[in-house]
């Protein structure tokens, strides 16, 4: 996954007078919408998620859904 393959990039950055940086990412599933201000809010609320779940995280909506689907 790309977000994945980002995080670990930006874990790896070293910036003098920073502490540890971090990146939480939020990932959605294109279903066909015809409004970017659809695509926007889905995105935004992916982030959020993944921002509550803590610092250096990735929210999939996908895996999401599929654990909603399947009652996990």
């Amino acid at each position: 996954m790309v977000a994945g393959e980002l995080k670990k990039i930006v874990n790896r950055i070293s910036i003098k007078k920073l502490s540890n940086i971090s990146a939480s990412f939020g990932v959605i599933n294109y279903k066909g919408e015809n409004s970017l201000d659809t695509i926007f809010k889905r995105l935004d609320e992916a982030m959020y998620k993944a921002k509550t779940m803590g610092g250096n995280t990735i929210f999939s909506e996908y895996d999401f859904d599929e654990k909603r689907k399947n009652n996990v």
